[in-house]
Formats: C-alpha cells, structure tokens, sequence
C-alpha cells in the first residue's frame, strides 16, 4: 500500500509498505521483525527495528541522524501514523 504524509510546511512523503507474510518492505527495503535492520541510503544511514502488533498490524522505528521516526501501519484498514520529532501525522493510504 502507498501512504501520503502531509509534513510540516505543506511538504509530503510518500512511502510504500508492503509485507509478504515474513518481512515488511518500504519502499522496496526488506525489514525484519523482531530484528534491526541497517540500511544506507544514499549519505543517509538507517536502522530499522519493525515491531508486530498483530497480523495486519506492525510498529516501525527508524532511527535516523536527525532523530527517530515511528510508524503505526495497518494493512487491513490501510492506515498509517507517523510520529516524527513530536508531531503526529495521519496518512491516507491505497494500494499501488
């Protein structure tokens, strides 16, 4: 599913989750659960951790330079939050 995040200043991301029974995938990166994940991405480096909270739903932690950034996914009721750097944003959500 694609999710659009309304930021701060108007700005957007988009990010793609998807899972295939055995790991979650954004944007095309395979993430663990239960287990870090480490990813570079361009300068940028990232660890991951993915948290299952129930079959559809899962808890993803990025933690990022510039801080960490939560994710609450729903693949059922296609839904995702973001909580990043004390703001909480709801995304609307559709399958690609």
């Amino acid at each position: 599913m694609t999710c659009r995040h309304t930021l701060v200043r108007r700005n957007d991301v988009q990010i793609q989750w998807a899972f295939d029974g055995d790991k979650i995938f954004t944007d095309g990166v395979p993430l663990n659960i239960g287990l870090e994940t480490y990813h570079t991405w361009g300068e940028g480096k990232y660890y991951w951790f993915v948290k299952m909270l129930s079959l559809f739903k899962y808890k993803v932690s990025n933690y990022t330079m510039s801080g960490i950034e939560e994710y609450s996914i729903d693949f059922k009721n296609k839904e995702s939050k973001m909580d990043a750097y004390g703001v909480k944003h709801y995304a609307n959500c559709y399958d690609f």
